[in-house]
């Protein structure tokens, strides 16, 4: 069976505070699909989004997601469909990964003050 691993970490520390890690690291997991799709696109701000490319996922199962903002200046939101409701921000030069609800089959993304490029790749269940 292929196996996903997660490996995530997030800290605070100030000098007048610091948190411990909540330190979910390394997850890794047994997925039952192959599939899967990757790669790059240019996000427009055109209103309503622009639909992740599913390639070979589209009709299957989503499962996780991982999306990265190259644009330093910019933030990119994740859609739950072409003009549907916002999920998630992607900041400017950051990643976000994640799981798609079961109700997600053709997200989408749209760019917020100018267009953005992106990475992404995206797991089938």
């Amino acid at each position: 069976m292929p196996t996903a691993t997660v490996t995530a970490r997030l800290d605070f520390d100030t000098s007048l505070i610091s948190l411990e890690p909540l330190a979910i690291l390394d997850l890794a997991e047994t997925v039952t699909s192959v599939q899967y799709q990757e790669g790059a696109m240019s996000v427009p701000t055109t209103a309503g989004g622009t639909a992740l490319p599913l390639g070979g996922l589209a009709g299957a199962a989503l499962g996780r997601y991982e999306i990265v903002n190259l644009d330093p200046t910019n933030y990119v939101e994740l859609l739950t469909a072409v003009s549907g409701t916002r999920m998630n921000k992607i900041p400017p030069g950051g990643p976000i990964l994640g799981y798609f609800s079961s109700n997600i089959t053709a997200p989408a993304v749209i760019a917020v003050g100018g267009a953005c490029q992106i990475r992404f790749r995206l797991l089938g269940v």
